[in-house]
């Protein structure tokens, strides 16, 4: 039985680690807030049932960031893209895996943003669009310098067919 998800000809072009840098440092600014309003939650003289509400936060909350930050590799690390003679492939996901194909041809436009922490770790975020909002794809983590050449790349792949950008 061949893999569903494996890379039409080549292998994948993988995303940067810094991109599960991102995703932990994103997971704590969620989780450790939480868990220290329940930690003040659980400290303070409160009803008994407010209190253990208080304790059941902090442990779920260090149980999601646990979760997060184990994974955050993992789905690094199965992001990443192809580029076929008439088409570019996404793939993404650890437990929900998905592969985006989209011809050159059906390309309207490919947008390349960064936000702060992005740009402090060098990363920026590639998406294509289609005239279909539903087949946009999005591929986070690209080093900037690939992100660049990458836009470039398809919009020049888009101008010999004539269509989209």
């Amino acid at each position: 039985m061949t893999d569903l998800f494996a890379a039409p000809q080549d292998a994948w072009q993988r995303v940067s680690p810094a991109l599960a840098t991102r995703d932990r440092l994103a997971a704590a600014s969620f989780w450790v807030p939480l868990a220290v309003v329940g930690a003040v939650v659980a400290a303070v003289p409160l009803p008994t049932w407010a209190r253990l509400l208080g304790v059941a936060v902090v442990v779920v909350a260090l149980v999601g960031l646990a979760v997060d930050w184990s994974l955050a590799e993992r789905r690094r690390a199965r992001r990443g893209y192809l580029e076929t003679e008439d088409e570019v492939v996404l793939t993404e996901g650890v437990l929900f895996r998905s592969m985006t194909v989209v011809p050159y041809g059906r390309l309207q436009y490919v947008d390349v943003e960064a936000g702060p922490l992005q740009r402090r770790l060098g990363i920026a975020t590639l998406t294509v669009h289609t005239a279909s909002p539903r087949t946009a794809a999005t591929l986070p983590g690209l080093p900037t310098d690939e992100a660049a050449r990458l836009r470039g790349v398809l919009t020049e792949r888009v101008r010999e067919r004539g269509a989209g950008v």
